[in-house]
């Protein structure tokens, strides 16, 4: 496309039609289409959903992108920035050398990173096509600001620490430690915004040739065993956010582009867990793909609008009764196996709460336990688990002179530096340890399986081993 796009490069600057150096679209379109006229060619403007949507049709047996060719593509830009001064890249042969492999990146990030930079990301776009296509996933994050000439400039909101990296080498300025807020913008602020964004996106290509498409985090992931499970809690506040940002401003680019082409999002979509850039609520499985792919197609028929729109809303129908029919039962198995065993968590842990609370209040009566030691010969012991009963017994022991000698428990580093403040000193042990050291007896106060470790324990010493419901007439 290189070679291709050269032999039109003259347009490039030439002031034709508008005070930003642009020439018009149809005529470069007509000179470059002229020996590329099998070809479809589309501009992107937006995120990897859209650049996906061409890949992995060749991935799924098609052509290389579907047969398309992808002329420009930019993707991490802030399209609230438009009208604000260019950050400044102070050394910008250190920028192009500087090694984004140590932050999972490439080069496509650096040139994009650099149009945000430059606010030329429309100058890149500039270039033929038949179709601009646009999503509102810049906008899912607060954007970066930086202090620049006593400004705040703002940058597209992701990769912080390659920014960060670079702006220690003296590359670009400081990030500040608060983001900008879109929050912050007042209605009458945003929609002046978005509707320069929109001018230029008009300028570089014509409004009937605007693909806007919806674009959603989804909260369900689904690998390729077909387990079904939900992003975490911190994912999901972040992507509801997200959500809220690009819902608002896909509303207000439909007004503002009533001639451009609409893709709606499909309901049930999943996130495909061995995405090819890995697993994030923006990273479908296939059948979004094809969706998207088929509904691109069906604008290029050049139908009258209406049945064009009432075509595309069927294609979308069909995709989320797709995902319906292929995925519910997974869905449902995934979540049914999540909820038992959430169940049963539930159920061991209130269980344990409670006989915790129930020693507690026995075990304050100490003489029994003292009792029971000396009526056992028991003069050093070892404790099973670090818990709430154990806090209790502990004292109770050593203040009767019965010595705990070793606790067996899985600890942190932290919680083993807090043990050190124990009174008596004391061996911590591992539960996978082989032999216990010499003692007495042994104490199990895990309360969950209590027969399973005493059966474990006497594999691991020859002193009798005990349970915390010995030192009760009955169990709770």
């Amino acid at each position: 496309i290189a070679s291709v796009y050269c032999k039109y490069s003259r347009y490039k600057g030439q002031k034709k039609g508008n005070d930003r150096g642009f020439v018009s679209h149809e005529t470069m379109r007509k000179d470059f289409f002229m020996e590329n006229k099998q070809q479809p060619v589309v501009n992107i403007c937006g995120s990897c959903i859209l650049r996906d949507t061409f890949y992995y049709q060749g991935v799924y047996g098609k052509e290389k992108d579907g047969g398309y060719r992808i002329n420009r593509y930019v993707n991490f830009f802030s399209p609230l920035a438009l009208e604000q001064p260019p950050i400044p890249i102070y050394d910008r042969k250190a920028y192009e050398a500087f090694d984004l492999k140590p932050f999972g990146l490439t080069n496509f990030f650096r040139r994009c990173r650099r149009l945000d930079c430059e606010r030329s990301f429309m100058e890149y776009l500039n270039a033929p096509a038949d179709f601009l296509l646009v999503d509102t996933v810049m906008f899912r994050f607060q954007p970066y600001q930086m202090q620049v000439n006593g400004q705040k400039l703002i940058c597209h909101g992701e990769h912080r620490p390659a920014l960060e990296a670079m702006a220690k080498q003296g590359i670009l300025p400081q990030l500040d430690e608060e983001v900008f807020s879109f929050e912050s913008l007042s209605e009458e602020e945003l929609h002046h915004r978005l509707q320069v964004y929109a001018n230029q996106l008009k300028t570089v290509c014509p409004e009937e040739r605007i693909i806007l498409v919806e674009t959603r985090h989804v909260f369900l992931q689904i690998d390729h065993a077909n387990h079904v499970k939900s992003f975490s809690s911190t994912s999901q506040k972040i992507y509801r956010d997200g959500n809220r940002r690009m819902q608002k401003v896909f509303g207000i680019l439909r007004e503002l582009l009533p001639q451009a082409h609409l893709i709606p999002f499909p309901k049930q979509v999943l996130a495909e867990t061995e995405h090819r850039l890995g697993v994030s609520g923006l990273h479908y499985t296939r059948e979004y793909y094809e969706y998207c792919f088929q509904a691109v197609e069906t604008i290029r028929k050049g139908l009258p609008r209406e049945t064009e729109q009432e075509q595309i809303q069927a294609l979308c129908d069909a995709c989320t009764m797709q995902y319906t029919e292929t995925y519910a039962g997974y869905i449902e198995e995934s979540f049914a196996a999540v909820d038992v065993k959430k169940n049963q968590l539930q159920a061991e842990r209130d269980r344990f709460l409670k006989y915790a609370d129930f020693f507690r209040l026995y075990l304050e009566q100490h003489a029994d336990v003292v009792r029971f030691c000396y009526k056992k010969q028991i003069r050093t012991i070892g404790l099973y688990a670090y818990n709430r009963i154990t806090l209790y017994l502990r004292p109770i022991l050593e203040e009767a002179g019965i010595h705990v000698r070793f606790i067996v428990e899985n600890l942190p580093k932290s919680e083993q530096e807090k043990m050190k403040d124990f009174p008596q000193p004391f061996t911590l042990l591992s539960r996978g340890v082989k032999q216990y050291p010499e003692t007495d007896a042994i104490l199990v106060a895990d309360v969950t399986v209590p027969d399973a470790i005493v059966a474990a324990c006497r594999k691991r010493t020859t002193v009798p081993v005990y349970t915390v419901y010995d030192l009760l007439e009955k169990k709770p």
